[in-house]
């Protein structure tokens, strides 16, 4: 079997040093079909190639997949990994403060959308400012989108305001029957309701059904 893992190491480190990421990818899927363990060996090259052609999502899951196997990986190439993902998180993280700080309404979505590339997580004093932001703009299909898409999939930190703000928006819009969704992911995620959260439920209650 080492002999086999070795074989296929040296096919990884050639795929990845020309760059070709989806023949890589198809070695490690070979690999772990095949019950072969990723060693040091793998992750090195696969490491090097993710932070060349700047897939972050890919080098943060790799790091993790390393860590929880208990493969040792060289300080320097791990450094350099954990170097690339907090200095790609630091920059979209000022990307989306200044979207939220110029009320750029706009450009929220494609924000949003590296954020997810890169499988980062909003963190939650960003979540709030942005929905705050969007509420002051009255963009409530934007909230709801935003609540679909990402909130749902946990690319954003929330609390009870961070809720509140999404049935505000559900008020707001008259979509009374978008709100079992929230609160069913208020449960799941134990956050508790307070006295805001319940006074704009029974305010929701009161609008007319959906035909």
């Amino acid at each position: 079997m080492l002999r086999k893992v070795g074989a296929y190491n040296k096919m990884l480190e050639c795929f990845c040093a020309e760059g070709k990421v989806s023949q890589a990818e198809e070695i490690v899927r070979t690999m772990k079909a095949n019950n072969m363990a990723l060693n040091a060996a793998s992750y090195v090259p696969l490491l090097r190639l993710y932070r060349k052609v700047n897939d972050v999502k890919q080098l943060r899951a790799l790091v993790s997949e390393a860590q929880r196997s208990g493969v040792h990986i060289e300080g320097d190439i791990r450094g350099a990994a954990l170097r690339k993902i907090e200095q790609d998180w630091a920059a979209l993280k000022a990307d989306l403060t200044r979207v939220i700080e110029t009320n750029n309404v706009e450009g929220v979505r494609s924000a949003l959308k590296v954020f997810r590339k890169h499988g980062h997580v909003v963190p939650l004093d960003l979540t709030n400012a942005l929905l705050s932001m969007l509420a002051r703009a009255e963009d409530y299909k934007l909230i709801e989108f935003i609540f679909k898409e990402f909130m749902l999939h946990h690319y954003f930190q929330f609390d009870t305001d961070s809720f509140n703000l999404v049935l505000v928006a559900l008020l707001k819009s008259e979509r009374k029957h978008k709100v079992d969704e929230v609160v069913q992911l208020m449960a799941a995620k134990n956050t508790p309701a307070n006295d805001y959260t319940q006074t704009i439920l029974k305010r929701l209650e009161q609008l007319p059904q959906v035909q």
